[in-house]
């Protein structure tokens, strides 16, 4: 556990300073934290975990560009087709969604 308890990661008016904030690793991993000062507007500040040692390198899946005019002249022609039908249930509406 990475944790400096002499340098608060939340703070406000109405309590003590406090710690909760708290970085864990596995024990085969060389890890440091550090406090950034920076809190854009939290009670809690924002803390930086650096990993050392060998490049992780995570697969990504495929990324891919929506055509957004596309997709809404999709979307309308979906609408108008089942302007006659029943509502949807939230499911039913978030699979037809998907089909598109």
């Amino acid at each position: 556990m990475l944790l400096d308890p002499h340098t608060p990661t939340r703070s406000n008016s109405v309590s003590k300073d406090t710690s909760p904030d708290l970085t864990i690793t596995t024990g085969n991993v060389t890890a440091m934290w550090s406090h950034t000062g920076k809190n854009l507007g939290s009670d809690h500040s924002i803390l930086a975990t650096t990993i050392l040692g060998v490049e992780y390198a995570i697969p990504l899946g495929r990324a891919s560009l929506t055509d957004w005019p596309k997709f809404r002249e999709r979307r309308e022609q979906t609408r108008l087709d089942s302007a006659t039908t029943p509502l949807l249930t939230l499911q039913e509406w978030t699979i037809q969604l998907r089909r598109i």
